[in-house]
């Protein structure tokens, strides 16, 4: 049993449900440029430390590396939590300016003449 990502319900609630994280985020909301993230093995929480990334490629490189890492057969669960689907305050840099069309996009299977553009 492995986590990354946010948890919002708790450290104790954390420990009953996962042995081990990489990249947790005990809280609601963060700066998704500058998370507050700790780590978690046997139960012991590490120290607070500043991702070095978007939250959501630190989340994504957590759990690569844990199934990366996973060996033998044994079957494994690996929990998720990307917070940055839910609040879309500071996307990535490289993602700044970019302009989507999504209603254009959603309307095309349905002949809808609609092609408002939303920034991402």
């Amino acid at each position: 049993m492995f986590a990354t990502g946010k948890w919002h319900n708790g450290e104790a609630s954390f420990h009953r449900a996962f042995p081990r994280g990489r990249s947790v985020f005990f809280g609601g909301m963060d700066d998704h440029t500058k998370v507050h993230v700790c780590d978690v093995d046997n139960g012991k929480v590490s120290a607070k430390r500043t991702a070095g990334k978007f939250s959501s490629e630190e989340f994504a490189d957590a759990a690569i590396g844990f199934l990366e890492s996973h060996r033998g057969p044994e079957p494994f669960f690996c929990y998720v939590a990307f917070t940055a689907p839910h609040d879309p305050r500071n996307p990535a840099r490289k993602n700044i300016g970019r302009r989507i069309t999504t209603t254009a996009r959603r309307c095309q299977a349905t002949s809808c003449r609609s092609t408002r553009s939303t920034t991402a």
